[in-house]
C-alpha cells in the first residue's frame, strides 16, 4: 500500500529488532493500525531481525497461538491484512558458519547483529520510494543501540525511528 506524505508517495516498510518479547511487534502494529493514536499507517512489508530463540517465540506467539489473527480481529481488519509471515523473520547468522545465532552473547555474535541490522536499514534507505519505520524497542540493548546508530547513519527525512511504550491498562 502506498501512503501520501507531504505530496509524496512512499512504500511503507517497518523493521523491528526482537529478542524474547514478541509483544514488542504487536504493540507497534497496534499503534499504527488503530485509529486511536491517529497514526494510521499500513505497511507493505514488515521485517523482524532476531535470533533463532526470538524466532521460535515469535512463531509460537503470533502464528501458533494466533496473536496476529486476534490483533487483526480486534482492529476490525480482515485476516491477512497485516503483511507479516514467518518468511519475514530475519535470523541473525554467524558470519563464519552461516548458522542462525541463538542469542547475542559474544562480541562476534553482536558484530554479526550489527552488520545485519545496518545492512537491512541501508537496503531500505537506499530506495527513494520507501519510507522506513523502525523501532528501538525489542531485543538486547545492543540491538536497540545498533538500530539507533544505523538510523543516524542512513535515516532520511521521511524515515521514522520510534519507541512505543504501551500504557499500563
Amino acid at each position: 500500500m502506498v501512503n501520501k506524505v507531504e505530496n509524496t508517495s512512499f512504500t511503507e516498510v517497518f523493521v523491528a529488532v526482537m529478542g524474547t518479547s514478541p509483544a514488542v511487534l504487536s504493540e507497534c502494529l497496534f499503534y499504527y493500525y488503530t485509529p486511536y493514536y491517529k497514526q494510521k499507517r499500513q505497511f507493505s512489508e514488515i521485517k523482524v531481525i532476531t535470533t533463532t530463540k526470538g524466532r521460535d517465540l515469535l512463531v509460537q506467539t503470533l502464528f501458533v497461538e494466533g496473536v496476529l489473527e486476534k490483533l487483526e480481529s480486534a482492529l476490525g481488519l480482515k485476516e491477512g491484512s497485516i503483511p507479516f509471515t514467518e518468511s519475514d523473520i530475519v535470523i541473525i547468522e554467524n558470519e563464519t558458519t552461516g548458522e542462525g545465532i541463538q542469542d547475542l552473547l559474544t562480541s562476534e555474535e553482536n558484530e554479526a547483529a550489527s552488520n545485519m541490522i545496518s545492512n537491512w536499514i541501508k537496503h531500505y534507505t537506499d530506495m527513494d520510494d520507501v519510507r522506513l519505520t523502525a523501532t528501538v524497542a525489542g531485543g538486547r540493548k545492543t540491538q536497540s543501540a545498533i538500530m539507533a546508530l544505523a538510523f543516524q547513519l542512513y535515516g532520511r527525512t521521511q524515515d521514522e525511528l520510534i519507541h512505543i511504550i504501551a500504557p499500563d491498562e
